[in-house]
């Protein structure tokens, strides 16, 4: 559930 956030929010950092 919170390996998506991360994801989510990982993808934010890098500007995917």
């Amino acid at each position: 559930m919170l390996s998506r956030l991360l994801y989510y929010q990982c993808a934010t950092t890098h500007n995917f």
